[in-house]
């Protein structure tokens, strides 16, 4: 068991899931594709551990495979 890491961009309102021990298989490539949200605004994207830090964005955007 581990705390996995959620991904989300605010303004494309899409998130993604990271897999302990897996993370930089998926968190550089969504980072990649929401480079140009993060340049509009660094508070469009960010990264949280999903069993701790609860938000109300998780579960409700468009979850990316």
């Amino acid at each position: 068991m581990g705390i996995n890491l959620i991904s989300c961009c605010h303004k494309c309102k899409q998130q993604e899931r990271h897999l302990r021990m897996r993370e930089s298989e998926t968190i550089l490539p969504f980072y990649q594709r929401h480079y140009d949200c993060m340049v509009e605004d660094r508070r469009n994207v960010e990264t949280l551990e999903g069993q701790i830090q609860q938000e109300d964005w998780m579960g409700q955007y468009e979850e990316l495979c």
